[in-house]
């Protein structure tokens, strides 16, 4: 039987060759040298990926429907709704959208969904109360427009960060390409420090400094998720190579075996001088042929 490292001869990695930025970036598959084999494995995960994608777009769908009523009916003065109260729903109903394509069990391609994933960290950023205030000019009256929260749970960005973290968490699970998922490492930083740096300081999350190290700790969060997808895919296609190689195996095994059989048939009738014997081996040989191919 193949060993992992002769298997892992028949896929293509990133940076082959340099080992130095392999050891910066990881050792990522791309895909088998064998383009037939690349394209039924893809095929074969396009299915759990719609399956995987369906079950956690409408868990997500769910989960933010609630909390949507909850701060709407129960949180918010309707009558009196200001901008950054509009822009803090518009969060929830980015977020909502982006889980609709998921949650309808259709084909997802792997750029969709990283599209679709990085609108839906958007939506869960704005889902900040002052943050939302911030960007529609109304940071100064924050406490007015939600007396019945207390400052700390408005001037902190920890309900924030454990959401985008369980939708990080939400789009590895789901079995993408490796390749294309790395992006969300560099995405889901960059989406949470542009909409967080511009805000004024001293109050929320304080300094650039500690925004800065919020923004990385997210890419680390996403990093860490990012090398287990990759090494779950480097486990599958070595899995799925040597399941490919042994049934190639088996129908050898199988056509020597009847070939044997067949020879050993052919010489019976001969020594008994059968007359029928020629037309019975160009038969069995169409046999042979077809187990063949």
């Amino acid at each position: 039987m193949a060993t992992d490292e002769e298997l892992e001869d028949e896929i293509i990695f990133s940076f082959e060759g340099h080992r130095f930025l392999q050891w910066i970036f990881g050792r990522v598959p791309l895909h088998f040298r064998d383009e037939r084999l690349e394209d039924s494995f893809r095929a074969e995960r396009a299915e759990t990926r719609t399956r995987v994608a369906a079950k956690l777009g409408r868990i997500a769908v769910v989960v933010t429907t609630i909390n949507c009523i909850w701060d709407f009916v129960l949180v918010v003065d309707v009558s009196q709704m200001r901008t950054g109260e509009w822009l803090y729903f518009a969060g929830y109903l980015l977020t909502f959208i982006a889980c609709i394509p998921f949650s309808l069990k259709k084909p997802v391609t792997d750029v969709f969904a990283l599209v679709l994933i990085i609108h839906a960290i958007c939506g869960v950023v704005f889902c900040s109360r002052w943050r939302a205030a911030a960007w529609a000019g109304e940071a100064k009256d924050i406490l007015n427009m939600y007396p019945r929260h207390s400052p700390s749970a408005i001037f902190t960005d920890s309900m924030v960060m454990a959401n985008v973290a369980l939708v990080l968490a939400a789009f590895y699970a789901i079995p993408l390409r490796a390749s294309r998922s790395f992006w969300m490492v560099i995405a889901s930083t960059s989406v949470y420090l542009v909409f967080t740096l511009p805000l004024p300081q001293g109050q929320y999350e304080d300094s650039t400094f500690r925004r800065c190290g919020l923004g990385g700790r997210l890419g680390l969060v996403a990093y860490a998720l990012f090398v287990s997808q990759v090494t779950n895919e480097t486990s599958q296609r070595r899995l799925y190579w040597r399941k490919h190689k042994l049934g190639d195996e088996v129908v050898q095994e199988r056509v020597k075996r009847y070939r044997a059989e067949h020879l050993s048939e052919v010489e019976r009738k001969h020594n008994r001088g059968s007359d029928s014997s020629e037309a019975e081996t160009a038969s069995d040989d169409e046999t042979v042929d077809r187990l063949s191919s």
